[in-house]
């Protein structure tokens, strides 16, 4: 009984981390409004999309069309969706600034996008101006920098008008202005921290793998059809792939949490029972088998209550033993747990101190019933039982 009881408060403890880590998760603020914004990707492949100014134009053409879709108040395109991950990932220099060996380089995440992106995705530029038809692809090469990696590079300082340049000291690349500073968005998932991360005008980086995102009057899922056939319309044979509401890529960000939840919740349920029936069973059956006694004390003065906590206390020393043992399992394995939860502790004292009283108050309730009976034996009959 100790064993089970014991497994029931592991498995409490693991089913409460969870449900604190999915309300911690849903209480991040990702960056962007999640809601009403459908989702899809296309990819140019074959050697016809080598050709920049095919691809530029393939772009505006794609932002009009989509953008023509009845339901569609906005839409951009961009590289790298929010919470989805970074699709370009790498070092860059900074103009003005001591060049670190090669190991120490900083590195952001380069995300091209069109213009309107920030309106569509409704994230705030805190500073400066976000991209539009200024910025194209004969244009001043410039950038937009979120929070992080403007409070990490420029502390204290005006981060519009600095330059920096993506790739190591040696590459020709070009520098790059800093006309905007971006709030931060989640990228690599609602539990990781941001990243830094560097906008590109789409028009001066354009890109073979296109994200569209388009904000929607409507639920955003019943767009889906009319989006495929506005991307069809431009080049009838270009599959259009992953559509889908960012509601849905936000839980399948969460997703392995999610059945974690579920699964660690369906364990404690059932182990929660199995203890209680089994302390019930033992308390009645002891009750059965001391029905005699029981007659005994109470013909010779003991009172009802003492009866009671006789009973009731038997159970709930084997209830604390394995609540003991319990709470050292789940000390255990908490570093394993450290992987699965997200704003609360493995060790977290509250949950430990939660789960502990509720399994002790399932076993005192399950203690309670059969020894309530003991009180209820007459004496007279009790005696007579062999």
């Amino acid at each position: 009984m100790a064993a089970e009881v014991a497994l029931a408060l592991v498995l409490l403890v693991g089913c409460g981390l969870m449900i604190r880590t999915m309300r911690h998760l849903a209480a991040v603020d990702p960056g962007f409004r999640v809601d009403r914004l459908l989702t899809a990707r296309v990819v140019l492949s074959g050697d016809s999309w080598n050709d920049r100014e095919r691809r530029i134009a393939f772009h505006d053409r794609l932002l009009e069309a989509v953008r023509a879709v009845p339901g569609v108040i906005d839409a951009a395109l961009t590289l790298s969706l929010p919470i989805e991950g970074s699709q370009w990932g790498s070092v860059f220099i900074v103009s003005g600034k001591p060049i670190p060996a090669t190991a120490d380089l900083p590195s952001a995440a380069f995300i091209p996008i069109s213009d309107r992106y920030f309106q569509t995705m409704d994230i705030a530029v805190k500073s400066g101006r976000g991209f539009d038809k200024r910025d194209g692809a004969d244009a001043e090469k410039v950038i937009v920098v979120n929070e992080t990696l403007a409070r990490r590079l420029w502390p204290g300082e005006n981060a519009v008008g600095q330059r920096l340049k993506q790739g190591f000291p040696g590459d020709a690349n070009p520098w790059r202005e800093v006309i905007g500073v971006a709030a931060d968005v989640k990228l690599q998932g609602v539990d990781q921290s941001t990243p830094m991360q560097v906008f590109l005008p789409l028009a001066q980086e354009p890109s073979r793998s296109i994200a569209i995102a388009a904000r929607t009057a409507v639920e955003p899922g019943s767009l889906g059809v009319a989006l495929e056939s506005a991307v069809h319309r431009i080049q009838a044979d270009l599959p259009v792939l992953e559509i889908a509401p960012m509601t849905t890529l936000m839980q399948t960000a969460v997703a392995i949490r999610r059945l974690s939840t579920t699964i660690f919740s369906v364990f404690a349920f059932v182990a929660v029972m199995i203890a209680a029936v089994g302390l019930y069973g033992v308390i009645s059956h002891s009750v059965t088998e001391r029905t005699r006694e029981i007659g005994v004390r109470m013909a010779l003065g003991a009172e009802r209550r003492r009866i009671l906590l006789l009973f009731t206390g038997q159970g709930l020393m084997v209830a604390a033993v394995g609540t003991i043992i319990g709470v050292a399992g789940a000390l255990a394995l908490s570093r394993w747990l450290s992987q699965l939860v997200f704003g609360v502790e493995p060790t977290d004292p509250v949950t430990f101190v939660l789960v502990a009283g509720l399994v002790l108050a399932i076993a005192a309730l399950a203690c309670y019933v059969p020894a309530r009976r003991a009180t209820r034996i007459d004496p007279l009959a009790a005696l007579r039982t062999e």
